[in-house]
């Protein structure tokens, strides 16, 4: 029996009425003109951060559950890697939490990330999350963030896992 679970998960963003109905309302009054003193640059500037609003979010989107969507799970179990891909996102979040149950998933940034996209992508389909990944406010012993481990404490740290493996 496999005991680990390395994951990873991959996401987009929703499509693109669902992210404009949730982009803000801009607020030209918050674009910094600085000196400017010309109406014209004035109004230029306004238009090019009001452009800039919009392609901002739509580029942030799949970086926050509330606008993005998981699109496959990967997961290496020993030797067996494989992908949780459904287009019922719902469905592979099932699969998903099925597959965690009792083992320990180990992840790269997992605890800031990928594990709060997966359980409010499940709080907005619906699905349930596991009891087991979580105990009141904090997560699972049995869930092993790498980056958490590679920063030994010191949260001001940066580095992804690509600049990680190559150390």
């Amino acid at each position: 029996m496999v005991n680990q679970i390395v994951f990873d998960i991959e996401t987009g963003p929703l499509p693109a009425a669902e992210i404009l109905a949730m982009l803000p309302e801009f607020d030209p009054a918050e674009v910094k003109v600085g000196n400017l003193k010309d109406a014209e640059k004035i109004a230029a500037k306004i238009a090019e951060a009001k452009a800039n609003h919009l392609a901002d979010f739509t580029e942030r989107a799949a970086l926050s559950p509330v606008t993005g969507r998981v699109l496959a799970i990967g997961l290496l179990a020993g030797q067996t890697f494989s992908v949780i891909g459904h287009d019922d996102e719902a469905q592979l979040l099932r699969d998903f939490w099925c597959a965690s149950e009792g083992v320990e998933l180990i992840g790269f940034n997992c605890i800031p990330f990928d594990l709060p996209f997966l359980i409010r992508r499940s709080w907005k389909l619906g699905v349930q999350v596991p009891s087991h990944i979580r105990h009141g406010r904090y997560f699972a012993d049995t869930i092993t963030d790498l980056r958490a481990e590679w920063q030994l404490g010191n949260r001001e740290f940066r580095g992804g896992l690509d600049y990680v493996a190559k150390f």
